[in-house]
C-alpha cells in the first residue's frame, strides 16, 4: 500500500471504519493493485470502492467483492 495512503486521515479511517469480512477481503484485492477510493453508506449499508487503472471494484458489508459494479466514477 502506498505510504502517502497510510498518512492520509480521511483514507485510515475509512479503511479503520471497514468491518472485519470487509477488511478480508480488502487485503486480497490490494496485494492485485486495488486502491480504497470511498466508502459509500454506512454501517450494514457500507459499500468499499475500490479503484486500480480504469476497473473498479466493490466490497459490501459480507466482504463480498464485485469486480463488475453498476457505479459510475466521475
Amino acid at each position: 500500500m502506498d505510504e502517502r495512503r497510510l498518512r492520509d486521515p480521511s483514507i485510515r479511517e475509512w479503511l479503520m471504519s471497514l468491518n472485519e469480512m470487509q477488511k478480508i477481503a480488502a487485503n486480497g484485492i490490494e496485494t492485485v493493485g486495488y486502491e480504497l477510493s470511498f466508502i459509500r453508506g454506512r454501517g450494514d449499508a457500507a459499500l468499499a470502492v475500490y479503484v486500480c487503472d480504469d476497473n473498479v471494484a466493490t466490497i459490501d458489508c459480507d466482504g463480498e467483492i464485485n469486480f463488475n459494479p453498476d457505479i459510475d466514477l466521475r
